[in-house]
């Protein structure tokens, strides 16, 4: 059977809502010009870390079952019914985004194969579509890659070293595959800049360019699911407000000395990987005391943790999914000229909508998907579904 079930982490609802908030942010203050006018274009540029955060927030997330089950000598979670549930939780909601958007006028789909890439999150693999479809949808096709890749990673490691329960050797192996994976993740961004310095396209969107992001969550898992956890005890002695302070410290850096330009122009080889490095350290300084330490010590954890940012996590999915959508609905509505636009506005306008229809998508669509996974809906053909 499945291991032991994840602890509840109500800090990273506030993490998500964080992240969420930061990719609207990026795509609105680049349409609008807010990166290269106002005196905040520095760090309002670096706001797509905000997709760092998801990938962290899963690495931790999904492997922490997988880790726990072995340090406690018990079997993996079934990899079908761990497929099933995240299926029933992106797709969904997804493909109704896709499907109403393109109705709407606000993406294109010409013929079978953009309907295979696009609903499969293949879109990243076509150099001509890899942003077609929903934009933003590629960071969702470097997630569905990674759900695929996870149980095999497991499995692989648990073949390595046995199924005995948790040890220094276990605890080591797992710390030296989470090591491997980050600098594979590393290793593969640079040699492909390093061959396309001007055009890396579409390879830096594939899961081998993004595993040092998720292997950070990975690493916060293993240490996080070890009994002995004198390391995990140490950083929640460490306030909140410090690792926030490490967080702000390393965005500081990237968003103001390393010369990355603020649009979309191309990055050399040592911008790219300073870029990719300390985007995860800040995730990374923001999860950790959302992971270790009482939700109800600390106002960043409290805060964190509170019920309005539960509230929020549970429509983030769905922000992400419209919010491109509504911005390109509202500036075409005021006739706003590319990179003229005013951001504030903009923004006010791009979340209210996006929130609206989120909650729309939450109730009608991805809650009753959510019951899906969790057996709450009988169907004729429930008995072919996993278990």
């Amino acid at each position: 059977m499945a291991s032991r079930r994840t602890p509840s982490f109500p800090c990273l609802d506030g993490l998500r809502v964080l992240g969420a908030l930061a990719i609207v942010v990026t795509h609105v203050s680049f349409t609008a010009g807010a990166n290269f006018s106002s005196r905040g274009g520095a760090y309002l540029a670096r706001t797509d870390a905000g997709v760092t955060v998801f990938f962290l927030l899963s690495g931790f997330l999904l492997y922490r079952p997988f880790v726990a089950a072995r340090f406690a000598g018990k079997a993996f979670p079934r990899v079908r019914t761990y497929l099933w549930r995240r299926a029933v939780r992106i797709l969904p909601a997804y493909w109704v985004a896709l499907t109403v958007i393109a109705i709407a006028g606000g993406t294109h789909i010409h013929g079978p194969r953009d309907v295979v890439l696009y609903y499969g999150l293949l879109q990243i693999y076509s150099h001509e579509r890899v942003l077609g479809g929903l934009v933003q949808a590629w960071s969702l096709c470097t997630q569905a890659s990674f759900y695929l890749f996870l149980p095999l990673y497991a499995w692989l490691l648990r073949q390595a070293v046995g199924s005995v329960r948790v040890s220094r050797r276990v605890v080591g192996t797992e710390l030296a595959g989470v090591v491997s994976l980050y600098g594979i993740g590393l290793s593969f961004r640079a040699l492909v800049l390093l061959q396309h310095p001007r055009s890396a396209g579409e390879a830096l969107t594939w899961l081998p360019a993004n595993l040092d992001w998720f292997a950070l969550g990975m690493g916060l898992a293993v240490l996080s699911a070890r009994p002995a956890r004198a390391d995990a005890m140490h950083a929640a002695r460490v306030p909140a407000a410090g690792w926030v302070a490490l967080a702000g410290a390393t965005y500081w850096v990237v968003a103001t000395r390393l010369g990355l330009p603020r649009g979309i122009e191309s990055l050399s080889t040592p911008q790219a990987i300073g870029r990719q490095v300390l985007y995860g350290l800040t995730a990374c300084f923001l999860v950790v005391p959302a992971v270790f330490g009482s939700p109800d010590v600390g106002l960043v954890r409290r805060l964190l943790g509170s019920r309005l940012a539960h509230a929020g996590a549970a429509v983030t999915y769905g922000v992400y999914l419209w919010h491109d959508f509504w911005m390109q609905k509202v500036v075409g509505w005021t006739h706003m000229r590319l990179f003229r636009g005013d951001f504030g506005p903009l923004l006010a306008a791009t979340l209210a909508l996006a929130l609206a229809t989120a909650i729309v998508s939450r109730v009608v669509v991805e809650r009753p998907a959510l019951a899906l996974r969790e057996g709450g809906v009988r169907l004729p053909w429930r008995r072919l579904l996993p278990a």
